[in-house]
């Protein structure tokens, strides 16, 4: 058994073809984690502690989910050693106003490119250049206005 994580991927990749082990690359989910205020999830929450949306675009045939809903937790980076992520979480102790959740795209490629390990790391570094080492964010509202979210702009919102 090996559970070598996000950053192991490549590691345990070139073990498989070492022992000479075939592999297949599987679809990955690529997505954000969206924070509103708790009252909005209030009502879902008390039927689904961890509710799943699952949705079907009409534009596109792609699989989006949610996943991994935080009622009253906290958005937190998470560091990795080249680039950074998002994940959320929640305490018993600590409840926030806000709860959160990813909401995830799966992606599946084909010939020529079919290693979704490296296009996932690809977009973690992409987004880490983006961010300035820091994690992006966006603002519905500012968002709704065609513009970017900078600090100066979320703080006028509020």
């Amino acid at each position: 058994m090996a559970a070598p994580g996000r950053t192991g991927a490549n590691w345990l990749a070139d073990e498989a073809r070492r022992l000479k082990i075939q592999t297949k690359y599987q679809p990955i989910d690529i997505g954000i984690r969206v924070e509103v205020p708790s009252i909005v999830m209030d009502p879902v929450i008390k039927i689904s502690r961890d509710p799943k949306f699952h949705i079907y675009p009409d534009t596109y045939d792609d699989f989006v989910r949610t996943f991994c809903v935080n009622h009253r937790g906290f958005v937190v980076q998470e560091v990795y050693d080249d680039f950074i992520g998002v994940n959320g979480h929640a305490m018993t102790e600590k409840l926030s106003d806000n709860s959160n959740f990813a909401l995830l795209v799966k992606v599946e490629l084909t010939e020529p490119l079919e290693d979704t390990t490296a296009y996932g790391r690809t977009i973690a570094l992409q987004t880490t250049t983006l961010g300035g080492g820091n994690l992006l964010f966006r603002d519905l509202v500012i968002l709704r206005r065609g513009r970017r979210s900078t600090w100066d702009r979320i703080t006028e919102v509020r």
